[in-house]
């Protein structure tokens, strides 16, 4: 597949050195109508345990791609209802990790626009409307809790919420089952053998390059999500034949598929994979002043990660910080005469003003 990339200055020999390396072998508009129609249920085979009716079913409507990521069209041909069991288990540990993000930004999954609750309520964001407008609520349960900060003279506010504990092993699975569901079933029947029965027990360890690199990338680039396949081409010697490339929200990960047959003799206790780059498939010049972070995961631990956070940015113009006015939403009295003051906020409507991001405080 030949599809012009850039990336920024910054990242322009990383981004060379891995284009030589592999090719694009496929990619993914999560959301798109790509609808195809599927196998009668009598003539599907699991392609993860190698099971078929009648020894096991295929009831459920199962997705190649997790369905809160906005995926509603990519169905599977090839997934049992034991296996897509599993698999729920490992996208409900994804979905923790990603915490408010997919109910700040409204990505219409499964429960169409979906609510986020942190441990115990303390920070609850969901959808609302406001003025007959469709909005954004984030509210909190104790003033007093500290959550939020801000920076009045530079337009800057944060809320910090506490994730539920989830588990990066599951989380790692997760991404090879994306990786190994939109890998040909040939592909997979010849090579990856070891990467389905580590995906489907709980028995194998991975002790090596069981990891996920990838970049945040500035506030106010929101990607449309989508996936990217890469292969290694003939000729190199890079560790991994194949990546998997998720681009979702401000946020790029990247993840090696390892366990492949061919790959098994470049293994060793110490792998040394090339890193992806920031690519980016829009103009050169939208991407050159860009903020990316790059940020790195070893996702081998199987204990639960506890007592993470996030923390939600948000930039006003101090200008628009004077003029602030408190609303009472039970006598939807307003008081153009208060003063803010961020550690008595108890709700925060975000709405779009002429595709102009806001954000209201309420007291």
């Amino acid at each position: 597949m030949n599809l012009e990339s850039f990336t920024s200055r910054e990242y322009a020999v990383q981004g060379n050195l891995f284009r030589q390396n592999y090719d694009l072998k496929k990619l993914i508009l999560i959301g798109e109508d790509s609808r195809t129609s599927l196998l009668p249920k009598d003539k599907r085979v699991c392609r993860f345990c190698g099971q078929s009716m009648p020894n096991t079913t295929f009831k459920n409507k199962a997705h190649l791609i997790p369905e809160f990521l906005g995926n509603q069209f990519l169905l599977s041909n090839f997934e049992c209802d034991v296996c897509n069991k599993l698999f729920g288990t490992y996208e409900d540990q994804l979905s923790k990790m990603f915490g408010p993000l997919r109910s700040i930004f409204q990505v219409a999954g499964k429960t169409k626009k979906p609510t986020f609750k942190s441990p115990g309520e303390m920070v609850r964001i969901e959808s609302t409307e406001f003025y007959d407008k469709e909005a954004v609520s984030l509210t909190r349960k104790d003033v007093t809790d500290n959550l939020f900060t801000a920076n009045l003279e530079e337009g800057q506010m944060e809320l910090t919420v506490h994730l539920h504990p989830f588990s990066l092993n599951k989380v790692y699975k997760c991404f090879l089952k994306m990786a190994y569901s939109l890998l040909p079933a040939e592909t997979i029947a010849a090579d990856y053998k070891h990467g389905l029965y580590y995906i489907l027990h709980n028995d194998m360890k991975i002790t090596a390059g069981c990891r996920v690199t990838g970049y945040s990338v500035g506030k106010n680039q929101i990607f449309k999500p989508h996936l990217m396949l890469f292969e290694r081409k003939a000729g190199s010697n890079q560790v991994f034949i194949h990546y998997l490339i998720l681009y979702f929200l401000n946020y790029i990960y990247a993840v090696p598929v390892p366990l492949n047959l061919k790959d098994l003799e470049r293994y060793s206790n110490q792998i040394n994979a090339l890193n992806y780059p920031p690519l980016f498939l829009c103009g050169k010049n939208e991407i050159e002043n860009l903020p990316i972070q790059p940020f790195y995961y070893d996702f081998a631990p199987e204990e639960p990660q506890k007592g993470q956070q996030q923390v939600i940015e948000m930039n006003f113009k101090k200008e628009d910080l004077q003029k602030t006015v408190s609303f009472n939403p039970e006598t939807k009295e307003m008081n153009a005469e208060a003063v803010l003051n961020p550690e008595t906020l108890k709700r925060i409507i975000i709405m779009d003003r002429e595709n102009d991001g806001f954000i209201l405080p309420l007291k």
